[in-house]
């Protein structure tokens, strides 16, 4: 599937939302470093590293419970998750086995007046 001479787009869509995704943490640390070597050359450095900051600081607020703010706070806590995980693999930490999470006890139960089973 990830051959780009048999699959073509699919392959190279495959590789960029599956494989890539995994990188993503390490280019946001790199580009925050890269940002802050590069802010006493120019203020359009400057300028750049205080979006990224900015942009963190929503991240920031979003936590904090700002309702406006959820998705720069999920691309944050994603990619910190996604560090985390490298982090593990590093350690050499595995898991074994994957138990899902309680969900139905939480979810909000609906009521259905027609049912499937008795109607004919």
């Amino acid at each position: 599937m990830l051959n780009p001479f048999r699959h073509g787009l699919f392959a190279w869509q495959l590789a960029s939302h599956k494989l890539c995704r995994w990188l993503v943490p390490w280019a946001l640390i790199t580009a925050l470093a890269c940002n802050a070597l590069l802010a006493p050359q120019s203020l359009w450095w400057v300028a750049i590293l205080a979006v990224q900051l900015g942009f963190y600081g929503a991240a920031a607020a979003g936590w904090g419970g700002n309702r406006s703010l959820r998705i720069p706070y999920y691309f944050v806590v994603a990619n910190l998750a996604i560090l985390v995980a490298w982090v593990r693999y590093a350690r050499g930490e595995r898991m074994v086995s994957w138990n899902p999470s309680e969900r139905p006890a939480s979810l909000p139960q609906v009521s259905c007046a027609f049912d499937l089973r008795t109607s004919r």
